[in-house]
């Protein structure tokens, strides 16, 4: 309502304080929401194989 405005990349809000979100007409939400399940695909499928940057030590 009053106060200051800042404008942030990222913020996380737990879902049962969320009661309206504002899209911008601008905005394609398939597109969008598609693009953050690709994200989380990616960070799934690299961690579900383990992690690979490090070579295993040998006896």
């Amino acid at each position: 309502r009053r106060g200051r405005r800042r404008q942030l990349q990222d913020l996380f809000i737990t879902g049962r304080n969320v009661r309206y979100v504002h899209i911008p007409d601008d905005v394609d939400m398939m597109k969008s929401i598609q693009n953050q399940l690709d994200k989380i695909h990616r960070v799934r499928s690299f961690s579900s194989e383990g992690r690979k940057e490090f070579s295993k030590k040998s006896n």
